[in-house]
């Protein structure tokens, strides 16, 4: 492959592994008094803090993720990195396996 597809692979990767705390939720099945939910796909990478106030006693909460800025968030550089080496390694494979299959591979004219 040509390193401009490889840079386009790449950074669909960054913004894909960005977005994945927005689309995933997390679920805790007992809150304490301060209880912290991790976000991110494959590897959690972003933590949110949050209060057993906003559950009712005895209930399994899902918290959703809104914002980077706005909430009390730690973010953690080495999951961040193996994500979006994983989400690069999958669609560097099924590009391949589709240029392949499907005959995009460029032949080499003599």
């Amino acid at each position: 492959m040509k390193g401009k597809t490889l840079l386009i692979l790449g950074v669909i990767s960054l913004i894909y592994t960005y977005c994945t705390p927005f689309i995933f939720k997390a679920h805790v099945q007992h809150p304490t008094v301060h209880t912290t939910a991790h976000f991110g796909s494959p590897f959690p990478f972003v933590e949110k803090s949050f209060s057993e106030t906003s559950v009712p006693a005895g209930q399994s909460a899902t918290v959703a993720f809104h914002s980077y800025f706005n909430e009390s968030i730690t973010f953690k550089l080495t999951p961040f990195l193996l994500s979006t080496l994983g989400h690069f390694v999958l669609l560097l494979a099924i590009t391949y396996l589709a240029s392949k299959f499907l005959g995009f591979s460029r032949q080499k004219s003599q």
